[in-house]
């Protein structure tokens, strides 16, 4: 009997072995899986934190156009949507202003309605024009962060003003960017143009196949393509993408170029 007792007092002895010696429990593998997904959050968070980084160009042409807004005082940008206009050029500006090359930044655009009229927005002026500039600020916040973004708007570091309250400023030391300038009329454009002041560089970005502004109105971003005719290259840049250029995502190339040649037949049916 006290032989058989010990074989199996042995046997557990041997099988407790066995099992501490097993690589995880099902208890350890949850509780390391656990901790990686806490690891991948905090990573994740991180990542965040540390914002989109420096700005990197993602075609040859997006390299060329980034030369021109480093290196001239007026760069004007005609392209479709998708070709990365507005990204390109507010993220030159925030690098810009984290470098202290600059002490501010304007954003600005018309308050032109692309269906829901401005005045029907709830809230004050501000209020109503801060979603017209959310896809700004969304860069923004990727460059610096949600808080910092946020204080420097509310400490006009960074200045989000509609181009119509434009009058009667003069903006130096800092990057303006006029995005929808397609949507200015002629003579906005041409105050817009004159409010630069020292040490000040101008990104006017637009869309000159899209505008939203009454049958008949005359944009100033004609106008300011054509000026720029009569300007000098050593300060002066038009760039202008191709539907080739677009990078958003695939499907909004193939949109474009379908309302394209659509718009094509009909107008060569309304001719014929």
């Amino acid at each position: 009997m006290s032989r058989n007792r010990e074989h199996k007092s042995a046997g557990r002895r041997n099988r407790g072995d066995q099992t501490q010696a097993r690589p995880q429990t099902r208890q350890e593998r949850r509780a390391m899986q656990r901790e990686a997904q806490i690891m991948a959050r905090e990573e994740y968070s991180a990542e965040r934190r540390r914002g989109l980084g420096p700005l990197v160009a993602r075609t040859k042409r997006q390299a060329e156009l980034i030369r021109h807004l480093l290196n001239k005082e007026l760069v004007v940008i005609n392209g479709p949507a998708g070709t990365a206009k507005t990204f390109l050029t507010t993220s030159i500006a925030a690098e810009a202003l984290e470098r202290k090359e600059i002490e501010q930044i304007i954003i600005t655009r018309p308050m032109v309605e692309c269906g829901r009229p401005m005045g029907a927005l709830p809230g004050d002026e501000d209020e109503k024009f801060n979603p017209w500039i959310e896809n700004m600020m969304e860069v923004f916040r990727g460059k610096f962060g949600k808080v910092r973004a946020a204080n420097m708007l509310a400490n006009d570091t960074i200045m989000a003003l509609p181009l119509e309250l434009a009058r009667g400023r003069t903006f130096n030391n800092a990057i303006v960017i006029l995005d929808e300038a397609q949507n200015s009329t002629q003579e906005q454009m041409k105050m817009f143009l004159t409010r630069k002041g020292a040490n000040t560089r101008v990104y006017v970005c637009g869309d000159a196949d899209q505008s939203d502004l009454p049958r008949g109105t005359v944009s100033g971003f004609d106008d300011v393509i054509e000026l720029g005719l009569h300007l000098s290259s050593s300060w002066h840049q038009y760039f202008e993408f191709e539907e080739e250029d677009i990078v958003r995502d695939p499907t909004v190339k193939e949109i474009i170029v379908g309302y394209r040649r659509m718009h094509t037949r009909n107008s060569i049916r309304q001719v014929a």
